[in-house]
């Protein structure tokens, strides 16, 4: 994913962003830089995801799961989760 992210150049700042919901989620990514390369940051949002998908195992999606049922247990409300 890093050598996706230094094609961008002047990029200032770059996020995933993952919201949960009941039984899906939101994934996303956040970029910041000049904006002179907008297609740049576009494209490589569209790569990022599905290169990522690709090498996503049963083991990682057990993993994430568990992160997010500790995660769900240790909040008071499930608007601190989505933040």
């Amino acid at each position: 994913m890093h050598e996706y992210l230094r094609i961008i150049p002047e990029l200032q700042r770059y996020d995933a962003i993952y919201s949960p919901y009941s039984d899906c989620g939101i994934f996303g990514h956040y970029f910041f830089g000049n904006p002179k390369f907008t297609k740049h940051m576009s494209y490589i949002g569209g790569i990022v995801g599905e290169s990522m998908a690709h090498y996503l195992t049963d083991i990682e999606v057990t993993r994430a799961k568990n992160k997010l049922y500790s995660e769900l247990l240790s909040v008071q409300s499930a608007s601190d989760v989505m933040q």
